[in-house]
């Protein structure tokens, strides 16, 4: 095992992932780069020209498609650069960036054109761009369920590394479930005479956007939590059994997200049974990472004693 001296920081692991790319993971990073680089134009786009940041009609959402997909599309290429470059892999890698670019790209012209990019029939353009916005993620999902497949069976070297891996793409999966919902909902509200003023309300206040955004986002939390525990120095039973931990505190606080939106109740307005399966989730993500941050400032005084 490395002396804490020798593990590397984040910068330089980043680097490395870089440096040593091959062309799929160099597809998806420079994809990722591209739609972060969006999100954060139109934020600038949004202080100069104005508008509002909520409703159908927003700079909002070029925003946080750009800078939401950005991030996903880094954390795949990260995902990608440990399963074996074959042909298929390829295959898959350039359907998702395809799909993806347009997507975003699609949602992005209907923000410019001053209309709305979901659920909008408005016009025959409108409807089929929202047809075409369907069938690309739809593509775009398939490789990613296809990979969290590949996850789960590749050889365990890190066995913290690789439950960060393959629990992060299942519950980005359970989020492409909940958005596959949410499609189908809104599809459903808004068709015939009367229309519904909010699509991805259910109920009567369950917002199915807050279980997506937690099963998006646990590609970047748990593998996170991974490279601390590592940077830590600590040893590697001791990082797999924190990241089990923290990846069934995510999954229980996914799943207290979504029985929140089912029961068509806003997110604080939590019953107390409910309240006390939030506190234990996040108890069980927030220990993993508190071990992490102890432990490596138990290490500090090592680290400075060897760079003297």
């Amino acid at each position: 095992m490395p002396t804490p001296s020798e593990f590397p920081t984040l910068t330089a692991r980043l680097h490395r992932l870089w440096r040593d790319r091959d062309r799929d993971q160099a597809w998806l990073a420079w994809l990722g780069l591209a739609l972060a680089v969006s999100g954060l134009a139109h934020i600038v786009v949004w202080l100069v020209v104005g508008g509002p940041l909520t409703g159908p009609v927003s700079w909002r959402k070029p925003i946080v498609f750009g800078l939401s997909g950005g991030i996903t599309t880094l954390s795949l290429a990260w995902v990608v650069s440990a399963l074996p470059a074959t042909r298929e892999r390829a295959v898959w890698v350039r359907l998702y960036v395809v799909t993806m670019a347009i997507e975003i790209g699609l949602i992005t012209m209907q923000a410019w054109r001053g209309v709305s990019s979901h659920f909008n029939a408005e016009t025959t353009l409108d409807s089929a761009i929202f047809v075409v916005m369907g069938l690309l993620i739809a593509v775009a999902s398939m490789a990613m369920i296809r990979w969290t497949w590949l996850a789960w069976r590749l050889p365990v070297r890190d066995l913290a590394e690789h439950r960060a891996r393959a629990y992060g793409m299942l519950a980005l999966v359970g989020s492409l479930a909940v958005g596959q919902w949410m499609a189908a909902h809104g599809s459903m509200v808004t068709a015939g005479a009367i229309k519904a003023v909010a699509p991805n309300v259910y109920g009567a206040a369950g917002l199915m956007k807050i279980p997506h955004a937690v099963g998006l986002h646990a590609l970047q939390v748990l593998p996170l939590l991974a490279f601390l525990l590592y940077r830590a120095g600590l040893p590697a039973a001791r990082r797999a059994r924190a990241v089990g931990l923290a990846a069934s505190g995510y999954g229980l606080l996914f799943l207290a997200a979504l029985a929140q939106t089912l029961a068509g109740r806003l997110p604080w307005d939590l019953a107390p049974g409910m309240l006390a399966v939030v506190v234990a989730a996040v108890g069980l993500l927030a220990v993993p990472f508190a071990q992490a941050l102890l432990a490596r400032r138990a290490a500090a005084p090592t680290l400075a004693r060897q760079g003297a």
